[in-house]
């Protein structure tokens, strides 16, 4: 699980079950998710920024 880069702002993982790997794109509130990374500043703001453009 890392930040999109896919244009997409849910999350993403897979689960690799045997033969196949099956991808799972969860919802989540990523605005809270922003705001917490801009509100810690050991952080580089760009890394909120992506969470809303999925890129």
């Amino acid at each position: 699980v890392g930040q999109p880069r896919d244009g997409d702002t849910r999350s993403c993982y897979a689960v690799y079950h045997g033969d196949k790997v099956v991808w799972h794109r969860p919802e989540y509130d990523y605005k809270v998710t922003m705001q917490k990374i801009f509100n810690t500043p050991q952080l580089d703001p760009r890394a909120g920024e992506r969470l809303a453009h999925g890129r």
